[in-house]
């Protein structure tokens, strides 16, 4: 009996963190899905973003001055920073 109710206690506060951690991720920022297709992984990536679709940063302040161009993707620190707010079809690897 021991066991099982011990068992029993280890589950629900196994499952209880579980479900602490979930709910504050989405604090964390360091990885984001904006909707209409874009994605951004890093500090600040995409952080100007406003109504641009489909561009995807990985690394941190890559696609930072973006705001409404399309199809853009950067891999690496600052990749694409100062791409210009409206640049289109533009991909970037490394700095």
């Amino acid at each position: 009996m021991k066991t099982i109710l011990r068992n029993s206690i280890c589950g629900l506060l196994f499952i209880s963190l579980l479900i602490g951690c979930f709910a504050v991720s989405p604090m964390v920022h360091a990885q984001a899905e904006f909707g209409n297709g874009n994605t951004a992984a890093g500090h600040n990536a995409l952080e100007n973003l406003t109504t641009g679709e489909r561009n995807t940063a990985l690394g941190a302040g890559a696609l930072f001055s973006l705001t409404t161009a399309d199809n853009n993707t950067a891999i690496g620190w600052r990749a694409l920073r100062k791409i210009g707010r409206t640049a289109t079809r533009r991909l970037a690897l490394g700095l």
